[in-house]
C-alpha cells in the first residue's frame, strides 16, 4: 500500500513538474502581438481619460461583467463617462493569452492611478480577464471583459 501510494505522489509530482504555465495557444505570432498591443493601446488611453479611444477598441457587443452588465460599446462609453474618478496612469502585464483561431482570451494585471471624485489620490490595482475576437479585416477587438481590483489610497509622505 505505501508503495502504491509513493508510486502515485510520483506521477502527481511529474505531472506538475510538466505544467507549462506558456502553453501554446493556437494563435499565430502576429495574433498576439496584436493582442499585447491593443492591451497597450487600452492603457494608454485609459491613462489620459480618453474614454472614446478606450472604447473604440471594443466590437459593437462588448459585454462588461459589472454589478449591473454593460452591453454594447456605447453603453460602455456611458459608464465610463458617468464615473468621478479620473486616472493619470494605467498600466497592464499580459500574464497569458489563449486561444483559437478568431477569439483570444487575454489575461492582465494591472495597476492604475487615479483621483477620486474627492479630489483624493488612490492606486488600483487588480486583474482583467479581456475576450477578444479577430475582426474580418483582421483587426483584434474586445468583445468583452470581467475584471477584480482593490483601490487604495496613497499613503502621505
Amino acid at each position: 500500500m505505501k508503495r502504491r501510494v509513493l508510486w502515485l505522489f510520483g506521477i502527481f509530482a511529474a505531472s506538475a513538474c510538466a505544467y507549462a504555465p506558456e502553453a501554446p495557444t493556437g494563435l499565430t505570432a502576429e495574433d498576439e502581438e496584436a493582442l499585447r498591443a491593443i492591451v497597450a493601446e487600452w492603457n494608454a488611453a485609459w491613462a489620459t481619460n480618453d474614454k472614446e479611444a478606450a472604447v473604440a477598441l471594443y466590437t459593437d457587443d462588448y459585454m462588461e461583467a459589472r454589478a449591473t452588465a454593460v452591453r454594447g460599446r456605447e453603453a460602455a462609453l456611458e459608464v465610463y463617462r458617468a464615473s468621478s474618478s479620473t486616472y493619470s496612469s494605467s498600466e497592464g502585464t499580459v500574464l497569458r493569452i489563449e486561444g483559437s483561431g478568431d477569439v483570444a482570451h487575454v489575461f492582465v494585471e494591472f495597476t492604475a492611478e487615479m483621483t477620486n471624485a474627492a479630489g483624493e489620490p488612490r492606486i488600483q490595482r487588480g486583474h482583467t480577464l479581456w475576450t477578444a475576437r479577430k475582426q474580418a479585416s483582421g483587426e483584434w477587438l474586445f468583445s468583452g471583459a470581467g475584471f477584480a481590483a482593490s483601490t487604495q489610497q496613497v499613503p502621505s509622505n
